[in-house]
């Protein structure tokens, strides 16, 4: 029995904040099993000289308490920030307003103007590898 999910996460994350915004996008389902795949993605998530980040949730399709802790995360990490999270489903929604998070968590329904380039991947399906460059 093929026990792959059909909705694997991915992470997408913009090169480098630009203008103190960076972008990044997660799809597919997010469960437990991501956990060390975000907490890999996270110091660049946070990266040097962003003080606002657009999150898109657009394409998540299991939202739950392994994403919001994540996202309670990168806001707890990097405080003076924002974290947006843009474009949930209706239920992704009801799962965010349940919660009690930090005031630094934003929720809107589209994508800003600022997401100015694709993201690029940072990590992809539940064997979580990283690709991006570190800086310095």
């Amino acid at each position: 029995m093929d026990s792959t999910p059909l909705n694997r996460m991915t992470l997408d994350v913009q090169p480098r904040a630009v203008g103190g915004v960076l972008c990044a996008r997660i799809a597919g389902d997010v469960d437990i099993n991501d956990t060390a795949g975000l907490a890999l993605a996270s110091p660049e998530i946070r990266g040097p000289g962003a003080h606002t980040v657009f999150l898109d949730v657009g394409p998540v399709t299991f939202f739950g308490s392994t994403l919001v802790n994540f996202v309670v995360h990168l806001a707890n990490a990097a405080p003076g920030s924002q974290i947006v999270l843009c474009r949930p489903s209706p239920i992704a929604r009801r799962v965010v307003s349940a919660m009690s998070l930090p005031p630094q968590i934003r929720v809107r329904p589209d994508l800003p103007p600022e997401w100015e380039e694709p993201p690029r991947p940072a990590t992809a399906g539940r064997r979580v590898q990283r690709t991006w460059q570190p800086a310095g």
